[in-house]
């Protein structure tokens, strides 16, 4: 695995320049949904990039958006590889499946909700 955690591979991003922080606030429902129509449709492929919306109103957590799929850069970075070595990834996965596995312990159980302080 290339990455440990979406933490990771955002650091990563951010490093290559494949990611923007947006801190001022945005509201959920539209503006992270404008702002990547906008990229997809306004920016050639090789100055698109991830967006990171560190206020979203009303939550205290972040939204990411085309951090993946904004241009090939990134997602071969999400890989590990050069850009002219994604398919060879893809046919190596698929040559070379991985099994699950069961951990009882990760970065997903940081905050745990339960009864009614969970919407």
């Amino acid at each position: 695995m290339t990455h440990r955690t979406m933490r990771d591979f955002l650091a990563v991003l951010e490093k290559q320049g494949g990611l923007r922080r947006i801190s001022r606030p945005v509201d959920r429902m539209w503006e992270p949904a404008a702002l990547a129509k906008w990229m997809y449709q306004a920016l050639p492929a090789e100055q698109r990039f991830g967006m990171y919306f560190e206020n979203v109103k009303g939550y205290n957590i972040p939204i990411v958006t085309a951090a993946l799929g904004a241009n090939t850069k990134n997602y071969a970075a999400a890989l590990g590889v050069e850009v002219d070595g994604i398919n060879a990834a893809w046919v190596k996965a698929c040559r070379n499946p991985i099994a699950p596995m069961v951990v009882t312990e990760a970065a997903c159980h940081d905050v745990v909700l339960t009864g009614k302080d969970v919407r």
